[in-house]
């Protein structure tokens, strides 16, 4: 075939071949693996069809599948070792003799190569690749002693107790003048694809089945009957109960703070220019300078302008007074028309007080975020933005040295290791969060949560995690949102699994139920507390699910009963494939002198080039 498999599809179909292989139907088996295409085939691929063909004994097949395997691959020893066997029952044993060859040469200085990491549970030995090479010699050449001495060799090496009795065998087999039979790979053992792949290969159908909205009249095409379509559950929203404080309501544009009341903080810096309002002083008409026998006065009630030159009018005290001044001055008068001049800039000291008089655009701090977040204001205690970003691998290896230190127990150590990161990811934000949950710093441990599912609008156990702070903190409507968002984070799904992602946990619809049937409780509202807390006994699937039916008992008998949490160790963790390759790998090995020439004294580099061979 010319046309060329998706990932998706080659993997599908790797892994019907080796399934039917299992069930012992070899030829179906062959028959699925023939149909990729061999721009996709990978190694391992052709590493299972050479296998199948040397197990229907159609060796030359075999050896030209082996062969494709090892030009993909030129360090899959196990294909070099399978060909020479293939090579061996063919009678072409000098051929099969080199590939014994370049099969040890593959294992380098090891003892052997396991197999497991990429599919295939088997070892390859030494000792089997050096009693291959004894056995081709002895029926290449007929003569057993030189075999012998070949096979002494295995002696040094690691040996399975298999091993101990075939090697026994062999040689005396060779005293006697017999060939012995070759060592091969177990025929059971495939390379097989990777367990995390096929575990994602159910199709998720994201667009949903397609309808026919209207049909022809006369088509074979029928209108499908109208299916009842699974929709995530509308919990009615809580109503605010008496306990909880009502929340603050931003001060309306006539309520008037003197800059003398505001406390001693300092209030952000004020841009260049004032910008553009629909409460600009001068937006309204009976706000502006009307002319009067050709001069600007200003309107009743309102004072003279002062020239931005010039420091505000004091008050008493020499303090600055509390009266509202207009940013501009009035343009000079031209021919009885006003000339254009270039905008005036606003001092601060106007800006403020224009601010606070409600007269202008509220005065907005600049924007926060991860990387510039202030010990007194933020969750994270960082030091501010840090001019060189820390590369891919520093965050690796800082967020794995936190992990570890967590683990020791030393959360406080692991919570500063986090905070030195500057633009740190939704995962490490939930670490984050997680820490100052477990040292009771509630309030920043929310603010946390709440950049980590900005950053992450889909992390539902991010959400979930937020409820709880803010459920510690009695914020109990805004918990109920924030269970709610995490609940239909989950999709229509009964849990989330966020093992593959390196959080070892697995979120139920049942846990963010049974929370949001408390939060109902704590805001006087037993009907519904009730209710969704039977939806949740429902959904329940393990053991730790049965705190559920504890609750409905307390919850019948008028009580309150605890809140659902996450475990210690529902962290995330670096993926541990990356972590591996923190190491620094020397390929090249240490430099050595292998020839010194020995002669008349030369200069240069031509010296340096004869003297030392590396």
């Amino acid at each position: 075939m010319d046309s060329i498999l998706t990932h998706k599809e080659t993997i599908l179909t790797w892994h019907q071949g080796v399934t039917a292989f299992d069930r012992g139907s070899h030829q179906e088996s062959l028959d699925i693996l023939l149909q990729i295409p061999e721009a996709s085939i990978t190694s391992r691929i052709f590493y299972n069809i050479g296998h199948i063909y040397l197990f229907l004994q159609e060796y030359t097949k075999a050896a030209k599948n082996f062969e494709a395997a090892f030009e993909k691959d030129c360090h899959l020893a196990a294909a070099f070792f399978q060909c020479g066997v293939a090579l061996f029952r063919n009678n072409k044993f000098n051929q099969a003799r080199k590939m014994f060859e370049k099969s040890k040469d593959c294992l380098r200085d090891s003892q052997y190569i396991d197999y497991k990491a990429v599919g295939m549970t088997c070892k390859l030995y030494r000792c089997e690749i050096l009693f291959n090479i004894s056995t081709v010699v002895a029926a290449m050449t007929k003569d057993p002693e030189w075999a012998l001495d070949m096979l002494s060799e295995t002696d040094k090496c690691e040996k399975e107790p298999n091993h101990v009795q075939s090697i026994q065998k062999a040689k005396n087999q060779l005293k006697d003048g017999v060939t012995p039979s070759i060592f091969s790979l177990p025929e059971k053992e495939l390379f097989r694809p990777p367990k995390d792949k096929i575990e994602n290969i159910n199709k998720t159908d994201y667009l949903g089945q397609s309808k026919v909205v209207h049909t022809v009249p006369g088509s074979s095409v029928k209108k499908p009957a109208k299916q009842k379509e699974e929709k995530v559950i509308d919990l009615p929203i809580p109503k605010r109960s008496s306990l909880e404080p009502p929340s603050r309501k931003p001060p309306g544009s006539n309520m008037f703070k003197p800059i003398n009341s505001q406390d001693s903080r300092s209030s952000p810096t004020p841009p260049n220019r004032l910008p553009p309002s629909p409460t600009s002083p001068f937006n309204n008409e009976s706000d502006r300078l009307q002319p009067s026998n050709g001069k600007f006065t200003n309107p009743p009630g309102r004072s003279s302008p002062v020239p931005p030159g010039r420091p505000p009018p004091s008050g008493p005290g020499g303090r600055p007074s509390p009266s509202p001044t207009p940013p501009m001055r009035p343009p000079p008068m031209s021919s009885g028309r006003p000339s254009p001049s270039p905008p005036a800039r606003l001092p601060p000291q106007s800006f403020e007080r224009l601010n606070s008089a409600g007269k202008g655009p509220p005065a907005r701090p600049p924007p926060i975020s991860p990387s510039n977040l202030s010990p007194q204001s933020s969750p994270i205690n960082s030091r501010g933005p840090s001019p060189n970003k820390l590369s891919h691998k520093e965050i690796i290896v800082t967020w794995h040295k936190a992990m570890q230190v967590y683990e020791s127990g030393a959360t406080s150590e692991a919570l500063e290791n986090l905070t030195s990161i500057p633009e740190p990811s939704a995962k490490i934000l939930f670490n984050i969060g997680s820490f100052q949950l477990l040292t009771n710093d509630v309030a920043n441990a929310q603010k946390t949560l709440e950049l980590a599912v900005e950053k992450d609008e889909h992390m539902a156990i991010g959400f979930f995690q937020q409820g709880i702070a803010l459920a510690q903190q009695s914020s109990y409507e805004s918990a109920w949102k924030a269970f709610d968002k995490a609940r239909r984070a989950l999709r229509q799904n009964d849990s989330i699994d966020y093992k593959q992602i390196g959080l070892p946990y697995k979120l139920y619809e049942c846990e963010v139920l049974y929370n949001q049937s408390l939060m109902y409780y704590h805001l006087d509202d037993m009907k519904l507390a009730k209710e969704v807390l039977e939806l949740a006994l429902k959904k329940k699937s393990e053991i730790r699910h049965s705190k559920i039916d504890s609750a409905m008992v307390q919850l019948k008998a008028s009580k309150g009963f605890d809140l659902f949490t996450l475990p210690k160790d529902a962290v995330f963790k670096p993926p541990a494939s990356k972590v591996e390759n923190i190491s620094k790998v020397d390929y090249l090995g240490q430099k050595k002198v292998v020839a010194k020439f020995e002669g008349k004294a030369e200069r240069g580099i031509a010296a340096l080039a004869t003297s030392m061979i590396y």
